[in-house]
């Protein structure tokens, strides 16, 4: 039969590592779509961009433009979407 941990051996390891909490932040859309901007993939389309900028190929700098505005959206809604569905089970 499988026993828990002795209420003893608890409290040792709620000193040493603390209570075992999720713990919530607000969630700032305009946060997560800047941070979406920095990394290594937007790095390169960045710079990509400057480039086409200095070429004058402003076709495909309007094209680099919405790939890295897409990216970072998606990825902050992504997100957004994955904390609204944790939120019940922080409640637990």
């Amino acid at each position: 039969m499988l026993h828990g941990l002795s209420k003893s051996e608890v409290q040792k390891r709620q000193r040493k590592y603390g209570l075992n909490l999720v713990e919530g932040s607000h969630f700032n859309l305009f946060r997560k779509i800047m941070s979406g901007l920095w990394g290594f993939s937007a790095w390169v389309l960045e710079f990509a961009l400057i480039v086409e900028i200095i070429l004058k190929e402003y076709t495909q700098v309007f094209f680099i433009l919405l790939l890295l505005l897409f990216a970072a959206v998606n990825g902050a809604l992504q997100q957004k979407r994955t904390q609204q569905l944790l939120a019940p089970l922080k409640k637990i």
